[in-house]
């Protein structure tokens, strides 16, 4: 694989690809969503996804700290040497079935012919419709509203009149 330079100017790393050649699958949690990835199934994550899950995808032993945490596997069970293979220890074998990859794009300038015309959005064939008469269909017949006749209105109820009040009596 070709090595590339991240801080490049040309170079731009849209993704993470995750390849799960573990036996079970590959889960993790990122902003409370569980991702879960099959055995033997890809899947690329976003930049900010890959980094809470692997680390620093470009530094493999940086990588490989950060995923033993986050996947428990910094236990002394998992410390210990392997059954399979006595010199990598169960979390190094566990490790290196994962196979993840930066997913790197090379941004190159398109350098356009200037002297030649660009063509035009080609024209549909035009469609032949044959002369088919359509019957239109009659107009329905609106119902006949009837309106009342002119009615008046109610006068607006009159204020109610003050009590009179009591005179005062004299002392």
């Amino acid at each position: 694989m070709e090595q590339h330079e991240i801080t490049a100017p040309d170079v731009r790393l849209h993704y993470v690809r995750l390849t799960n050649h573990l036996d079970v699958p590959f889960t993790d949690r990122h902003d409370g969503v569980p991702v879960s990835i099959g055995p033997g199934k890809s899947d690329n994550f976003p930049i900010d996804m890959a980094a809470h899950f692997f680390g620093n995808v470009m530094d493999r032993e940086a990588s490989f700290r950060h995923v033993c945490k986050r996947q428990g596997w910094n236990t002394p069970a998992h410390l210990k040497p392997s059954e399979a293979d006595p010199s990598k220890s169960v979390a190094q074998l566990l490790f290196s079935k994962l196979e993840i990859k930066p997913v790197v794009y090379k941004m190159v300038e398109a350098q356009p012919d200037l002297e030649q015309p660009i063509p035009a959005d080609p024209q549909p064939p035009a469609v032949e419709r044959a002369a088919v008469e359509v019957p239109k269909a009659p107009k329905a017949a609106r119902p006949v509203v009837r309106r009342k006749k002119w009615a008046r209105r109610a006068k607006p109820a009159q204020p109610a009149a003050p009590a009179p009040e009591a005179p005062a009596e004299a002392v």
